[in-house]
């Protein structure tokens, strides 16, 4: 600097006047505003700092490099700010030198202690320490500037030169990571974001490990580290908690107040960094207008200082959207991300309070598609304020540059909100209805998976896949419409993009008013800043309506009745008159533990009562057994005492809540077998579990299991037979040795030998209840073990007691209906159970929801880079004239988008002077582009959505219902529904608008890039460069990207299915408490979804920073260009070009955003693509369609017939050897131990497992011969599980949608559609279903026909259901000549037993039959009786015969259920 500016530095300025350097600002300016102002700030902020610091303990030591090391260059920046203020004493350069001086000492001993105890205490870098330093340094650079530009080197000059580089040095120690001197209980405890410092963070380099690990191999859900403690469930929850409790109420805001209290901190924070960003944004205008004007200069008047300015101004602006963007969107994603955790651990807690458990597909679709959906609209809604602000300004901003014209972009914009209003209103109930198709389909699809191996032996699996494709197909027709209203609102919000600038320029030049360039790109500039909030803001509120309309459905759920005595409070009283309901110390010995006083009971809110005047005392020890018909309440008056059954009068109180429920269908999640038993949370007593293993006879089972008790169980314990699953939950409730225990009916799928032997263990004289005094309430139809109750309760068939007393009292009380099958005793058999699993269900893998993602996951799905097959396979769902006409509206769309540019370019230039002409041409591109838009939308969202969803969805049921049971056994459920619903939900929505976007993104920045070269001759060298680095990033970020949306997608399936598995089993999980257990499991499980959740956010800020800082470095060449080679570009050019990187900024982040959320989103494509490739399928070697009338006698022959479900040659055969034949009209009884293969018998004779040797003839055709579906149609089978799918009676009779009319096939079976209403109702009769089902159909239904009431609201009991099928298979008597029974009465009493066998013998008298039953009873009245044993048939003959000979396994069996 001359010495005749130095008086200059005298005054504040800012900047210098009359001096050669015009561009400065006086050292004046820069000693009080710029250094006093961050010194002050520091010295106020550093002291509460240090006492927080103190306050913690600590977690580093000071003796190690690092910590010396930073307090070495602390005490030496001390000293140089010493020697500073002591020069500045001596000679002040300003009035502010001094003052500086002090601040700054007084700072520099603060910067030591805290740096000290930031060090120690602290698990991070100081955020203020480096924020201080850095803005610090700068001041402290610009002050050294001004120093030596006086010409006068002075000491001074020397010693801030030297402070200034030991600054500099302190300011990286500060940034310096301190993870790896942590006390080794912190390293671990803190993931790398939370121990990154604040300019780590601004520039996510703590995700550079993991771009490395994702570049380098398959990621798994073990490499992604976890979620800081903000984010966590367990503390998100106790917030929402603390929040839903204090501002619950009816109304559906009542949440959303909640959730902003929950969450108001870190939607707080989101505030400041979006000011700064609003500011940098409305910065971009006036630069663009000094750039202009500077280029369009002829004069060559400019100095190259302001030259130089305005490219330092184009990097700060660049720079300062670039991390204010970041900042801004980290914090508001990290609140999404905050709101999914509050919300799932609510709505999950919430489940485990409620009175009556929720339709399950209903409960999951608020926990996945609803959550997501309203956290995908956050963005928007959070946005709207903004928004908002910076519409006000870009409106201000207009009305400075074009006056009252302004006007035009307003009317537009008015305009479009009006019609946007207008569609929303309609949007909400067309999502509605669609949302419910979607809800129906995939409940009609866990019906399906859940009983899968029922359908295929009932050869309804063709049927089933058209039912559910219809109801897919009429899913898509019934989104059509919230789609086309999709379509018009997004074309709505580009009415304002398009039109408004139109309107500006055409009232500007009817004015005869001549743009200049600078005005007409400066105006376009401002205009493109305010028709973007304008087409969010008209985005974001059919957003919003969506969004609240799912908000709705969560607080309607959150507000349901709790089961009383749960914690967590509803909406409304849960109790009812006359209803109390008491958990007491049980203090005294003869104290009941249960006391009934006149109760009336129903089984849910409401259902009507089916207990009545009930009065029992349960003492403690007693034992007391409930016996009654089918639907008498038994098992009413079981989840009565556990409060899950409603007392409308009278009292029930229970006086301990030591309770262990065993449910009359076994509940068993997917766990180890071990853990199956023990139960969540309890630690293993090695000496009990064998004990418990010994009574109920799993020993054995044990030992035939893979991997012993550490085999998992599958899905709902699908590995096990029926009988091992009542036993396992059995040993679970014998393990917990809680004081009551409540047994629904645990014997009913066992053998009578297996039977009798744990009715020994547990209730003989040695027994193990007998030993721990326990309580037991035993549900039961087998009479022959009454003997051992202290007390019988025996109940009629309309809910009243009809005896209360002991054994004696009940043999002579007048019961002789009840005593048909009683015994005196049980008696106790020797040998060795051989009760094991099928050999299907051994060699199970874990399945894929718990063993997350694995370096061979399906074939590696390309996970990091991409599959072009997986492309070229959607591409084929939707065809090649739909990809051809999508492809020319995209490129139409791009071209006149960006054509009124260069079109309004060549207006300020000159090359174009008729306004009539400029007007026209402008118009016409305009509303071109508005139809090309609208166009390129309908046929995405109206033609190729409805083809591609219905083609994939078929390929997919088509490979599911196909598929082999025994590979259905291995994959858990839950993974194939996340292909039917999170999947599908993809290809309905987030794939196809992903690929449209992405697509015109793409077009679009190709467009860009030539308006961008076009700016500067010299930047077309660039545009290398540019796709080198383009390239470089995708190549890194795809990679980890990809895999980071598999692991998220794949991560949801453990907490969806936890969550499915709790809905089951509710009535368990709260009988044994394990409550808290269970929402810790749920809470890890959330936990871990978050990870990939989270850091799939925080890659996607990582790319939003780089490609802002992309396009802020080719800002800043063409900048640069422009002013130093100014012969290169017009002001024109330079303007068509910075307002193309206006845009280009935006559409690149969009070409990004979307090509990732396509690629990802692909991810469904690939996994339906892998799952239809690899799935092995039942395949058909001899397609030979046998007859129509085929079988007509129903003779059939099993000859050395083996198979086995294990592929492992080596593994024994589940069955083997078999040989017998069964003349047409036979009644044939199967019978034997649990486990010894009559399930796989009768699954050989269904082909639903393949024979390794031998044949089985069924009138004399092979059964290999015939394909798999026509012999399973052929034969009618009864499942020992029930099937029902979601509908109306008649339409579960017949299985066919009451709407859906399916032509008959070539074969008798198709009949069925022409089932009459008088044809059902006979069969039901047949069964005294009948009036049941009139009974409860008229207090559930408005229809006078009892057939049109829906089958789930009938509530019928376990052997009514069984009843139900029977009278399906009467419906079919007249269509097949066999007719299989898998235990299909096991649920039903002795009585209706007797009923059933008589309407067997009359209904199917010229049918063969082949019955697989425990009940000897059953057996003795067959014509033949076949017993297996391991596998083999060891006897088969007729009953009486097998009864009258020596040593017979069967006379065995009938003496022990005698």
């Amino acid at each position: 600097m001359a010495h005749t500016c130095r008086s200059d530095d005298q005054r504040f300025g800012p900047s210098l006047s009359d001096c050669v350097i015009h561009f400065d600002f006086t050292l004046l300016f820069e000693q009080s505003l710029l250094s006093l102002v961050p010194s002050i700030l520091f010295i106020l902020l550093a002291p509460p700092r240090l006492v927080h610091l103190l306050q913690n303990t600590k977690k580093t030591p000071i003796a190690h490099p690092l910590g010396y090391g930073k307090a070495t260059v602390a005490i030496i920046l001390l000293i140089l700010r010493v020697a500073l203020f002591t020069l500045w004493c001596i000679r002040p350069a300003t009035s502010a030198s001094i003052a500086s001086a002090v601040l700054s000492l007084f700072g520099s001993g603060l910067i030591l202690a805290l740096s000290i105890f930031e060090h120690t205490r602290s698990e991070r870098p100081s955020s203020l320490l480096c924020i201080y330093l850095l803005f610090d340094s700068l001041v402290n650079a610009t002050q050294l500037r001004s120093l030596y530009l006086r010409r006068d080197p002075t000491a001074v000059s020397v010693v801030a030169s030297v402070a200034l580089g030991t600054e500099i040095v302190l300011l990286i120690l500060e940034t310096a990571d301190k993870r790896a001197w942590l006390h080794d209980a912190f390293r671990n405890q803190y993931p790398p974001e939370y121990t990154s410092g604040i300019i780590n963070r601004s520039f996510f380099w703590w995700l550079s490990p993991l771009f490395v690990r994702g570049y380098r191999r398959n990621l798994s859900l073990d490499d992604l580290d976890r979620v800081d403690q903000e984010l966590a469930a367990r503390p998100l929850h106790d917030r929402m908690q603390t929040a839903w409790a204090k501002y619950r109420s009816r109304h559906c805001f009542s949440l959303v107040v909640a959730l902003f209290h929950c969450l108001k901190w870190p939607l707080l924070q989101t505030v400041l960094p979006r000011l700064c960003l609003i500011g940098f944004r409305f910065a971009q205008p006036f630069l663009i207008t000094r750039v202009i004007s500077y280029v369009s200069d002829a004069g060559q008047t400019r100095d190259k200082s302001d030259g130089y300015g305005l490219i330092a101004a184009t990097g700060l602006v660049y720079l300062g959207i670039a991390l204010s963007t970041a900042h801004y969107q980290h914090r508001l994603y990290r609140m999404i991300t905050m709101f999914r955790g509050a919300i799932v651990s609510q709505i999950y807690a919430k489940t485990l309070g409620l009175a009556k458990a929720p339709d399950e597909s209903a409960a999951v679709t608020l926990m996945s598609t609803d959550v997501d959906r309203v956290a995908f609209s956050l963005r928007q809604i959070a946005e709207v304020w903004a928004r908002t602000v910076e519409l006000a300004i870009g409106l201000w901003l207009l009305e400075r540059q074009v006056g009252w014209i302004c006007i035009g972009p307003t009317v537009a914009v008015v305009a479009a909100f009006y019609a946007s209003l207008h569609v929303a209103k309609k949007i909400g109930p067309a999502q509605k209805t669609w949302v419910k198709a979607v809800q129906r389909r995939v409940a009609l699809t866990s019906s399906l998976l859940g009983d899968m191996k029922s359908i295929k032996m009932m050869g309804l699996s063709d049927r089933m896949n058209r039912t559910i494709q219809a109801q897919r197909v009429r899913e898509l027709h019934l989104g059509a419409s919230f789609r086309v209203f999709g379509i018009w609102r997004n074309t709505i919000s580009m009415i304002p993009v398009e039109i408004g600038p139109f309107l500006v320029f055409l009232i500007y030049t009817v004015q005869s008013q001549r743009l200049t360039t600078d005005q007409a790109f400066g105006t376009l500039a401002i205009i493109a800043l305010l028709t973007d909030p304008a087409r969010e803001l008209l985005a974001s509120y059919p957003t919003l309506i969506s969004a609240l309309g799912c908000i709705d459905r969560i607080h309607a759920y959150l507000c349901e009745a709790d089961k009383l005595g749960s914690e967590d409070g509803a909406c409304h009283d849960a109790g009812k008159p006359g209803f109390v309901l008491q958990s007491l110390p049980a203090t005294l010995a003869d104290r009941p533990v249960v006391t009934f006083d006149e109760a009336d009971i129903r089984p849910a809110p409401e259902s009507q009562n089916v207990l009545h005047k009930i009065n029992w005392q349960v003492l403690p020890g007693s034992w007391s057994f409930v016996v009654g018909p089918v639907a008498s309440g038994k098992s009413t008056l079981l989840k009565a005492i556990l409060g899950e059954a409603f007392a409308t009068s009278g009292s029930i109180q229970v006086n301990s809540r030591d309770i262990a429920y065993c449910s009359q269908s076994p509940w068993l999640q997917n766990l180890l077998f071990r853990d199956a038993i023990t139960g969540p949370g309890v630690a293993l007593d090695e000496d009990w579990y064998a004990t418990v293993l010994k009574a109920c006879l799993l020993e054995v089972d044990i030992e035939r299991l893979p991997q012993m008790d550490k085999t998992l169980l599958g899905s709902r314990g699908v590995t096990l037979s029926g009988g091992q699953r009542q036993r396992v939950t059995l040993a679970r409730a014998l393990y917990s040795r809680r004081a009551i225990l409540l047994l629904d009916d645990v014997f009913s799928a066992l053998d009578t030998k297996t039977e009798s032997q744990i009715v020994q263990n547990l209730f003989g004289p040695e027994g193990l209840l007998r030993r721990n005094g326990s309580t037991v309430i035993l549900v039961t139809h087998a009479v022959r073990h009454l003997h051992l109750a202290d007390q019988i309760m025996a109940l009629d068939g309309s809910g009243h007691i009809v005896h209360q007393g002991s054994w004696t009292e009940f043999s002579h009380g007048g019961v002789p209906e009840l005593l048909h099958e009683a015994a005196s005793a049980d008696v106790g058999l020797q040998g060795r159970s051989d009760d094991a699993a099928p050999q299907s269900k051994l060699s199970k893998p874990l399945p894929k929801a718990l063993q997350g993602p694995t370096a061979t996951d399906v074939s590696d799905l390309s996970r990091r880079t991409g599959d072009l097959a997986v492309y070229e396979y959607y591409a084929r769902s939707f065809g090649w004239k739909l990809s051809l006409m999508m492809l020319v509206m995209v490129a139409l769309v791009a071209v006149t988008t960006y054509l009124p540019q260069v079109w309004l370019e060549l207006y300020t230039t000159g090359s174009v002077s008729n306004v009539g002409v400029f007007c026209a041409v402008y118009a016409v591109v305009a509303s071109t582009c508005l139809t090309a838009f609208y166009m390129s939308m309908r046929i995405v969202f109206i033609y190729l959505i409805p083809k591609s969803g219905a083609n994939l969805h078929q390929t997919l049921i088509d490979t599911v219902t196909r598929a082999t049971q025994s590979y259905l056994d291995k994959v858990d459920s839950g993974v194939i529904l996340n292909l039917f619903s999170q999947d599908m939900s993809l290809v309905d929505a987030m794939l196809p608008a992903s690929m449209i976007i992405t697509l015109q993104a793409l077009v679009n920045g190709l467009v860009q890039i030539g308006l961008i070269t076009a700016g500067s001759s010299f930047m077309a060298l660039s545009i290398p460069g540019l796709i080198c680095l383009v390239y470089l990033l995708q190549n890194v970020y795809l990679r980890t990207s990809r895999q980071i949306r598999f692991l998220d997608l794949e991560a949801k399936s453990p907490l969806y299915t936890h969550f499915m598995e709790t809905l089951e089993g509710l009535a368990t999980i709260r009988a044994f408490g394990w409550q808290e257990a269970f929402t810790a499991r749920s809470n890890d499980l959330l936990d871990e979804s978050q990870k990939p959740y989270y850091l799939l956010y925080c890659i996607q800020r990582w790319l939003d920073l780089v490609l802002q800082l992309l396009i802020g470095t080719l800002a800043v060449i063409v900048v640069t260009l422009a002013v130093t080679l100014r012969a290169s570009s017009s002001g024109g050019q330079i303007g068509l070009a910075l307002n193309s990187i206006l845009g280009f900024n935006a559409t690149f982040q969009m070409l990004f955003t979307y090509w990732t959320t396509l690629e990802t989103s692909l991810g469904a494509i690939a996994r339906i693509k892998s799952t239809a490739q690899f799935t092995p399928q039942e395949t058909e070697p001899y397609p030979r369609p046998p007859p129509t009338n085929w079988p007509s006698h129903g003779a059939i022959v099993f000859h050395q017939a083996s198979a086995s479900w294990n592929p492992d040659p080596g593994a024994p055969p589940s069955v083997q050897d078999v040989t017998f034949t069964l003349p047409p009209g036979t009644k044939l009884g199967v019978c034997g131990r649990t486990g010894s293969g009559k399930s796989t018998l009768l699954a050989a004779l269904l082909r639903l497992v393949d024979l390794d040797a031998g044949q089985i003839l069924i009138d004399g055709h092979e059964i290999r011969s015939v394909p798999r579906t026509s012999l399973r149609e052929r034969i009618i089978t009864i499942p020992q599980e029930p099937v029902f799918v979601s509908g109306s009676v008649r339409a579960n009779m017949t299985l066919l949608p009451t709407s859906t009319a399916t032509p008959p096939d070539t074969h008798p079976l198709a009949t069925d559609a022409a089932y009459d209403d008088q044809q059902i109702q006979a069969a039901l009769t047949h069964t005294d279903l009948w009036t049941i089902i009139q009974e409860k159909a008229r207090r559930t239904t408005q229809s006078t026909n009892p057939l049109n009431a829906a089958m789930q609201d009938l509530t019928l009991s376990p052997g009514q259901q069984q009843l139900f099928c029977l009278a399906r298979a009467i419906l079919r008597k007249d269509t097949a000549r066999i007719v299989v029974l898998d235990e299909a009465t096991s649920a039903v009493d002795h009585v209706a037993e007797q009923r059933v066998q008589a309407v067997l013998r009359r209904e199917f008298a010229s049918h063969t039959v082949v019955m697989v039953a425990h009940r000897m009873e059953t057996l003795v009245k067959a014509d033949l009786v076949a017993v297996l044993d391991r596998g083999r048939v060891v006897e088969v003959d007729a009953p009486g015969r097998l009864l009258a000979r020596e040593g017979s396994v069967f006379a065995e069996l009938r003496r022990c259920g005698l």
